[in-house]
């Protein structure tokens, strides 16, 4: 994961022939990050067809930049540049990010004392939320974003057709983005104060 990763003299060097124009140090690069890059996406959008299009926009950005940046931190410029295209892509898609995320969020910031507390409310009120979508929506919700399940086998699992299990779900994430969206500006001028 880009979050374990350190910048090493190896990502300096090749950053520097990147500079210059060297296709070869951006392949050497892009190989050497492109797995880790791939994976962060894929944790935050839980797609990977939109992943693969992610991974490929950072190091497009990568490549396009590299002659009028000075990056300092590679692994962490990749993480950011990660952050903000799937913010994007889903300010796009009129999506929300998974409550899954905000959740893992709040137990890797531990060092206020009321993460705890804000961790219990936030998924007792998640839970509530979900709890009171009307069943064939709840169900299938779980199965998306809690088993991870494309709307592909969701349909096969219960005998649907594509097309209702995504008129599913997004009546249940209509239902569910006010107070989710509520719950975000919630954390995000928390972690501001």
């Amino acid at each position: 994961m880009l979050t374990g990763r350190i910048h090493t003299a190896t990502d300096s060097r090749l950053l520097a022939e990147l500079r210059a124009g060297s296709r070869t140090a951006f392949d050497s690069l892009y190989e050497q990050y492109k797995k880790d890059v791939y994976l962060e996406a894929s944790k935050r959008l839980h797609d990977p067809e939109l992943a693969k299009d992610i991974t490929q926009d950072v190091f497009t950005s990568l490549w396009l930049k590299a002659s009028e940046m000075q990056i300092d931190n590679l692994p962490g410029y990749l993480f950011i540049s990660i952050r903000n295209k799937v913010l994007r892509t889903i300010q796009r898609q009129d999506k929300f990010v998974p409550i899954s995320d905000l959740l893992q969020d709040l137990i890797a910031n531990k060092e206020r004392p009321d993460q705890d507390l804000m961790y219990k409310e936030l998924l007792a009120a998640y839970e509530k939320l979900v709890a009171d979508l009307p069943d064939q929506q709840r169900i299938i919700y779980k199965m998306r974003y809690t088993e991870n399940r494309s709307p592909e086998a969701i349909a096969e699992i219960l005998g649907l057709s594509p097309k209702t299990v995504r008129n599913h779900l997004g009546k249940a994430i209509s239902t569910l983005k006010a107070s989710l969206m509520l719950i975000q500006i919630i954390i995000y001028l928390s972690e501001k104060h």
